[in-house]
């Protein structure tokens, strides 16, 4: 994807004023070449400066045992309920599980295909407790679904973790409100859990796209910032659709 920096730079920055924690990214140049600059969560300075700490966490894939090469749910990687069951027992159970779960919900609004269990981690702490880490490699698919060539069929668009409930859910255009509520009892939520986040991030999908359109370079590629804006609004419509639940 030849705007993949502007993507996620831009898909930070939605993730954010959805109010769920990010890495800290921005976009730099060198010569000819662009390139996404990550703030490392997982380092720190030493007191005096002098040396950098590195901070102990695992992805989902090191936390579970599983293989890197399995880090899609469909090849055997954890899914949203492994993960959720992690969080439990996480130093702020609460709020990692509610924020894990809203991502799922901003995820399939971005259409955010790669959201696999090597993208999700957790930071070790003192005392043998554990949290869950900001988002980050974060990328719409919205640029490049449609029916055109060289492009990415609607129907084969798919999150990378199943949204389950009687049955198990990877296309984007085939979940449904109701699944999500299924995949919240699945894991412990209530069904007001579920309503509750999902109004939510339909209330919030307008206030964020604008507050992002108005940080956008004078530069920014405006094809990109169209099309993952649109298709947000189309999910966001789809996800407040009340007779679809």
């Amino acid at each position: 994807m030849r705007t993949s920096v502007e993507n996620e730079w831009l898909c930070s920055k939605i993730v954010a004023a959805y109010g769920l924690p990010v890495a800290q990214c921005d976009i730099g140049h060198f010569d000819d070449q662009k390139a996404l600059i990550v703030e490392r969560f997982d380092r720190r300075p030493s007191r005096d400066g002098t040396w950098i700490l590195r901070l102990p966490q695992e992805d989902m894939c090191q936390a579970t045992g599983t293989p890197s090469g399995a880090k899609y749910e469909s090849d055997g990687g954890p899914g949203i309920e492994t993960i959720m069951g992690i969080l439990a027992n996480s130093a702020d159970a609460v709020r990692d599980r509610m924020h894990f779960f809203v991502a799922q919900l901003v995820f399939w609004v971005l259409a955010a295909i790669d959201g696999h269990a090597k993208n999700f981690s957790i930071a070790h702490l003192p005392g043998n407790t554990y949290r869950s880490t900001p988002l980050y490699d974060v990328l719409s698919a919205h640029p490049i679904i449609g029916t055109r060539r060289n492009q990415l069929a609607p129907r084969r668009a798919r999150l990378a973790m199943a949204v389950s409930g009687k049955n198990r859910h990877y296309a984007i255009a085939d979940i449904q409100p109701r699944h999500w509520i299924a995949q919240g009892r699945r894991v412990g939520l209530t069904e007001d859990d579920v309503r509750g986040a999902m109004a939510r991030v339909v209330a919030r999908t307008e206030p964020a796209i604008a507050e992002v359109a108005s940080q956008l370079p004078a530069d920014f590629p405006a094809d990109v910032a169209d099309a993952i804006f649109e298709g947000m609004r189309r999910q966001s419509r789809k996800l407040g659709a009340t007779d679809a639940v």
